[in-house]
């Protein structure tokens, strides 16, 4: 019993007196770890597989053919209607 409460101590009295290289060590094992982990994930790229497996769950949207010739119509008919439709297809974020 008492020759593991000496090396307790002397374990101690080492930490207490490494402290900050300690620390410095440890933070910087775990920095390192991370800018490491980090890259590998931003440089890993998808497979075929996955691209086509998220392709296929995402659905399309489609216009009705009859919207689609009722909105045309308008566009041909009216100036402002049309220029809004030319100004939302080349810069569609604008508002």
């Amino acid at each position: 019993m008492e020759r593991i409460s000496t090396k307790i101590i002397l374990i101690t009295g080492f930490v207490k007196r490494y402290a900050v290289i300690i620390c410095f060590i440890i933070f910087g094992a775990m920095y390192g770890y991370l800018i490491f982990t980090s890259s590998n994930q931003a440089s890993r790229r998808p497979s075929e597989t996955e691209v086509n497996e998220r392709l296929q769950a995402t659905k399309r949207t489609k216009i009705d053919d009859s919207a689609a010739k009722a909105l045309q119509e308008l566009s041909d008919r009216n100036v402002e209607i049309k220029s809004l439709f030319d100004e939302a297809r080349n810069n569609p974020f604008s508002e």
